[in-house]
């Protein structure tokens, strides 16, 4: 069995999107684990939209939700910020599924969903 002591996000991050900068802070929780053979090691963890969290290096298919990914694409911007006006990803995926053909809207959708976690 595995005890994990949850410490709480950086006073700067929020789980609503805005960070104290007024960027998209994806606030991380840190976990320290003890395994059964005593040793301790520190897991990032994300702290999502849904209030689950989320290991990046042991990611778990029970973990990755929709409404997570939609949440945090729609407070991303598009090319790292550089454009004049606000354009998200999860916008740009929306477009993306209404010009495709109708065998490939649902991939285009997701087609940056990874980026919902990294």
């Amino acid at each position: 069995m595995v005890e994990a002591e949850w410490y709480p996000s950086p006073p700067f991050c929020s789980h609503n999107g805005a960070g104290r900068y007024g960027v998209s802070a994806r606030p991380h929780l840190s976990a320290i684990m003890t395994p059964m053979d005593g040793t301790t090691t520190t897991v990032p963890l994300m702290h999502c939209y849904s209030g689950a969290k989320f290991n990046p290096f042991e990611p778990e298919p029970e973990d990755i939700r929709i409404a997570d990914i939609a949440h945090n694409l729609s407070n991303v911007c598009r090319y790292g910020g550089a454009c004049k006006k606000f354009y998200a990803v999860a916008q740009h995926s929306f477009i993306c599924s209404l010009v495709a053909p109708p065998h490939l809207k649902a991939r285009l959708l997701l087609h940056d969903a990874s980026e919902a976690y990294i």
